[in-house]
């Protein structure tokens, strides 16, 4: 009953690999060390894709993008990972003494500003990814300030 135990594992083992049991078992080795070549590979291309990353964040934290309402009376400075750097207000704005109407352009002016650095910062994402989508990708650029949120 041993016997043919043994028979049936090697005969499945010569089955799947279409050769006698010991050149099974080398070419598993081998395909396992290949296999480890994949990953060390793989690890060298998150490792590169990091740093990608750092360089892209740094020029996003540069750019210097402009959103405005009421024909420029409000605007927002913001850079590319969505910091507000300035506002400014027209003073004809308060002198008029509308403060609803200031409000409602404040808000727009920011609103303006903000989609435009999101814009960048997909831009910034998609030259990452060479224009791929990869599934989780852009959930995990937003959680490293690279993208809508």
């Amino acid at each position: 009953m041993l016997t043919s135990a043994w028979l049936t594992v090697f005969g499945f083992v010569e089955s799947k690999c279409g050769s006698p049991a010991a050149e099974c078992k080398q070419k598993g080795l081998s395909d396992m060390l290949k296999g480890l070549g994949d990953i060390a590979s793989l690890m060298k291309q998150a490792k590169e894709m990091q740093g990608r990353v750092s360089e892209i964040q740094e020029r996003l934290a540069l750019m210097r993008i402009q959103g405005s309402a009421g024909g420029g009376m409000v605007k927002f400075e913001v850079n590319g990972k969505q910091d507000v750097l300035s506002c400014t207000v027209d003073p004809a704005l308060y002198e008029s003494g509308d403060r609803e109407m200031l409000e409602e352009l404040t808000v727009s002016a920011m609103n303006d500003a903000l989609h435009k650095s999101k814009q960048a910062a997909a831009e910034a994402m998609q030259e990452l990814t060479g224009g791929l989508s990869i599934p989780g990708m852009e959930g995990m650029m937003s959680k490293l300030g690279l993208g809508p949120g």
